[in-house]
C-alpha cells in the first residue's frame, strides 16, 4: 500500500513569510499551518484531533485549513 502525502498549495516566495500562502493573514497563522504540515509529512495517518494535540493548533484551525484547500488528505 502506498503512504498518504498531504499535499499543499503555495506560491512562490515574494521575500516575506506570510506572502507564501495564499489566505495567510499573519505570521503566526503561517507558523500554524508549518507546523501542522510537517507533523501531517511524519504521521500522514493522524486525525485532526491528534494534530492539534501534537502541534498546539486549534481542531478548528486545522479543519479551515483543510476547507481552504491549503491540506488535503
Amino acid at each position: 500500500m502506498k503512504k498518504q502525502r498531504t499535499a499543499v498549495l503555495e506560491k512562490p516566495s515574494s521575500g516575506t513569510r506570510s506572502a507564501v500562502l495564499y489566505g495567510m493573514q499573519s505570521d503566526a497563522e503561517v507558523d500554524m499551518y508549518r507546523k501542522v504540515r510537517a507533523y501531517l509529512l511524519q504521521n500522514p495517518r493522524a486525525n485532526a484531533m491528534q494534530v492539534a494535540n501534537a502541534t498546539n493548533v486549534s481542531v478548528y484551525k486545522i479543519t479551515q485549513f483543510v476547507r481552504e484547500g491549503l491540506l488535503r488528505h
